[in-house]
């Protein structure tokens, strides 16, 4: 049984990945795909609009692709990267 969460960025339903390979949580979104988000960013922006969480995970699927990373994952410092 996969256990579910809400995407942060579009509030719809999505598939936990990754659980407890880090201190977040991995997502599987139908719109946005796969990716990781830390549990501060999560904690400290869990009502930031789409648009701030969209140029977040731009961002970390920018620094994933440099870095050559399996998974994008949004940070704090992407979404405080808006203000």
């Amino acid at each position: 049984m996969t256990e579910k969460v809400i995407c942060p960025i579009c509030k719809s339903e999505a598939e936990a990945i990754n659980v407890g390979l880090f201190d977040g949580v991995g997502i599987r979104c139908k719109t946005y795909g796969e990716f990781e988000v830390v549990d501060s960013a999560l904690a400290m922006h869990k009502d930031t609009e789409a648009t701030r969480w969209e140029a977040a995970l731009k961002s970390a699927k920018d620094r994933a692709k440099a870095t050559q990373e399996t998974w994008p994952r949004i940070t704090s410092y992407d979404l405080d990267e808006g203000r």
